[in-house]
């Protein structure tokens, strides 16, 4: 917010497990305001699912679901469909909470990356 309101426009933006942050109209104006904004998830992340999406929280940015094995996919509907339902998305955040997540932190984003790279 503090560039923007310098007039200055970042080139391009990278999150890595991003929870959503606004609602749908937050992220249509978040996209067409930055669309080299690129957003990348690793399966099993329960960051990504929060808030829910039923009260109204939607995410912005290109999605990337950062494949185990190396390689993306924008595939948002095989994505989602990886969390089936809410009662998942819950058992995984309560596990998050007191546990922590691999899948959350950079150290499994990286790796993924460097597979990714190493493969092309």
């Amino acid at each position: 917010a503090y560039f923007v309101s310098q007039g200055i426009k970042p080139a391009g933006l990278y999150t890595f497990g991003q929870p959503r942050v606004g609602d749908s109209m937050f992220a249509y104006h978040f996209n067409e305001q930055y669309n080299e904004a690129y957003r990348l998830v690793n399966e099993g992340d329960v960051t990504v699912c929060i808030p829910p999406h039923h009260l109204g929280y939607d995410h912005a940015g290109k999605f990337y679901h950062l494949l185990e094995a190396g390689g993306y996919s924008q595939d948002l509907q095989a994505w989602s469909s990886y969390w089936g339902s809410d009662a998942k998305v819950i058992d995984d955040f309560l596990e998050l909470a007191i546990f922590g997540s691999e899948e959350h932190g950079m150290a499994e984003y990286s790796t993924r990356l460097l597979k990714m790279a190493c493969a092309s």
